[in-house]
């Protein structure tokens, strides 16, 4: 049978993050249930994908016919910068600072190992897609972190992604992908970071040839992106709905704009948004800066902090 049995993955996953300290047993068990079979309909349209040879590049952005990878997909990017309620940011940091446990790697080399077995294409497939998120989720908060650096000379973020995959596809052709004494997801990491650095300086190399108004453009891009990275998510994505065209992008209804972003809209009314978008345009970018803290801060305190150590 083409199924997956991820419950006690799951629970084991959720001790060692501890989230069992923020979920009640009754709700905790309820849970797990509705997650697997949400892991279940992700793993089904990565399959699908793979099929008919559609790159997860493209399939992450393809809501009608990969509606469950394209609403994860936009998820992993919202969290980074949505507000955490004070007893969330405590448990991050608390997480973050503790030593990591030894079994977190272990999980890490078995879901490239699973991304590699075509023995299970189900588990393969859904494998392949976190793979991919994890990769990417790297290049993403790096480009979050230096908008000058990379939006600035001209980088579209949809190229974060072909080269997460590209170098996760290079990995997996070139033999065994966890050889032994290495961590195979740092080192895809790490290919992916080198990437990004490759491709970073190719288009600041090619900016310095094209016309002022190009390298205005995109520099201008780029303050955009470091003030949207200060908002909380909601007013973010509102914002940057409403100026898509002078961002190259396309613009949606609310509609299909809260339907697209469920975990930062999903639970909000529709007037409620209109509202939201009314007081936002007459807040300015500097009023809507967001009061609390988001995972983008936590993750650079910690990256800061091990540099100060190092």
């Amino acid at each position: 049978m083409n199924s997956l049995a991820l419950r006690e993955p799951l629970r084991a996953f959720i001790q060692h993050l501890a989230l069992d300290e923020l979920i009640a047993p009754g709700e905790l068990e309820d849970g797990l249930a509705q997650l697997e079979f949400e892991l279940q309909r992700l793993a089904l349209d990565a399959q699908t994908a793979t099929a008919r040879g559609v790159p997860l590049a493209d399939a992450v952005l393809d809501f009608e016919n990969f509606p469950q990878l394209a609403r994860l997909h936009a998820a992993v990017d919202d969290i980074l910068t949505m507000s955490l309620p004070a007893e969330l940011e405590a448990w991050v940091r608390r997480l973050l600072a503790s030593p990591e446990p030894p079994s977190f790697e272990a999980m890490r080399t078995a879901l490239v190992a699973a991304a590699a077995d075509p023995t299970k294409p189900l588990q393969q497939a859904l494998a392949r897609f976190f793979l991919f998120e994890g990769v990417r989720l790297q290049l993403v908060v790096m480009v979050k972190w230096f908008p000058t650096e990379t939006i600035g000379v001209g980088l579209e973020v949809g190229e974060l992604s072909r080269i997460a995959e590209s170098r996760i596809n290079g990995w997996m052709a070139e033999g065994d992908p966890t050889p032994a004494d290495t961590r195979p997801f740092h080192m895809l990491v790490a290919a992916a970071l080198h990437g990004l650095d490759e491709h970073v300086g190719e288009l600041r190399a090619a900016i310095a040839t094209l016309q002022s108004d190009f390298i205005e453009a995109a520099r201008r891009h780029a303050q955009i992106e470091a003030q949207l990275n200060e908002m909380d998510t909601t007013d973010a994505l509102l914002i940057r709905n409403a100026i898509a065209p002078v961002l190259g992008e396309q613009q949606l209804t609310v509609d299909h704009l809260q339907r697209r972003h469920f975990l930062a809209m999903g639970d909000v009314s529709r007037n409620a948004l209109d509202q939201r978008f009314r007081r936002a345009r007459q807040r300015g970018a500097e009023g809507l800066k967001r009061r609390r803290v988001a995972l983008l801060e936590l993750f650079r305190d910690e990256a800061s902090s091990l540099t100060e150590v190092r």
